[in-house]
């Protein structure tokens, strides 16, 4: 494995998995089964309830977000293990979240 370097300015948006939401997806090794992104939510979207493949760890940078009726905003940490099912996630005013997600 060796160490990547990125700056988020320099990626480009793309569109996320869920209607309107974009992400920026972060370079990793492959293999690694590990990868982080930055979600942007935008007012008024919803994700919504799925099972997690992969443990998952996401951080508030800005913004809130509802998890399964309880409101969330800015610097809330919020883990996921591999296999469970979580949301949905509503945001009305939008937010943005960084995601990292491993397997091991």
């Amino acid at each position: 494995m060796k160490r990547i370097f990125a700056n988020v300015r320099d990626l480009e948006w793309v569109d996320g998995p869920y209607p309107s939401v974009k992400m920026k997806v972060f370079p990793s090794e492959i293999d690694s089964g590990t990868y982080s992104i930055l979600l942007d939510v935008p007012p008024g979207a919803t994700l919504q309830q799925h099972d997690e493949p992969l443990n998952e760890v996401f951080y508030i940078i800005k913004g809130t977000i509802s998890i399964e009726g309880r409101q969330y905003g800015e610097g809330t940490y919020y883990f996921t293990p591999a296999g469970m099912s979580h949301g949905p996630f509503e945001s009305q005013e939008g937010c943005l979240i960084l995601v990292t997600k491993f397997s091991r």
